[in-house]
């Protein structure tokens, strides 16, 4: 992926993200588990590698910036309902939400069968 320079705005918009949600910021030490400054509040391209922490738990909370690092379209999965970017007609964020969800609507279809053949 070719990476490209952040424009000012969404530079903002990162930095805004990381001061109000991410829990390992402080705004007088920086990262406290790097006990220094935030490599995710001075983020240049779209392609720079990013904190653990923010990606997991920070970047899902707001999908304007998540389409700033994964681009295209971005979905909530049916299942887990964690963000990811869209590619064709994905409904689930990885095979694993495909599989449970997919056992999910047998079980019910199943349940539902038993129930009506019982009633009658």
């Amino acid at each position: 992926m070719n990476g490209r320079e952040l424009k000012k705005n969404e530079k903002v918009k990162i930095n805004k993200l990381v001061a109000k949600h991410c829990a390992s910021f402080d705004e007088e030490y920086g990262c406290l588990p790097l006990d220094g400054e935030c490599y995710m509040k001075t983020v240049g391209f779209n392609d720079s590698p990013m904190c653990k922490y923010f990606q997991q738990s920070v970047l899902p909370l707001d999908a304007e910036v998540q389409k700033i690092f994964y681009g295209g379209e971005v979905e909530v999965c049916r299942y887990c309902g964690k963000m990811f970017s869209k590619n064709g007609k994905r409904q689930y964020c990885s095979d694993h939400c495909n599989y449970k969800a997919r056992r999910n609507q047998v079980r019910d279809a199943n349940f539902r069968y038993r129930h009506k053949r019982d009633k009658t």
